[in-house]
């Protein structure tokens, strides 16, 4: 998690899982949360994770936090992804129209 947008760390809830997990998901899964037609921020996690517990991400860049539950299993989050919340730019102020010389105008 060389990463330096994000300040990654995983908090461990110190038990095994108890439930088999998911087949359909052998190589783990990339979580997706938020709104897909906005910016988002995408972090890579370790995987899988040691145990029961989770992952605490947050972006450095638009300050957006989240949790990541794991439970140590192949069916673990290998990713997230989530909306960003850096404000979009601004838009240029309109520049104030010059009005036009003549007989009425000065």
């Amino acid at each position: 998690m060389a990463d330096e947008q994000f300040k990654v760390s995983w908090v461990d809830g110190h038990r095994e899982p108890t439930v088999e997990p998911n087949p359909e998901f052998p190589n783990g899964i990339d979580l997706m949360a938020g709104d897909e037609t906005k910016p988002r921020c995408r972090v890579e996690l370790s995987y899988p994770a040691e145990r029961c517990g989770y992952w605490k991400v947050e972006c450095r860049i638009c300050g957006q936090r989240v949790m990541v539950t794991t439970a140590g299993r192949p069916d673990d989050p290998r990713s997230a992804t989530f909306n960003c919340h850096v404000p979009p730019p601004k838009p240029e102020p309109k520049k104030p129209k010059k009005k036009p010389k003549g007989p009425l105008n000065g």
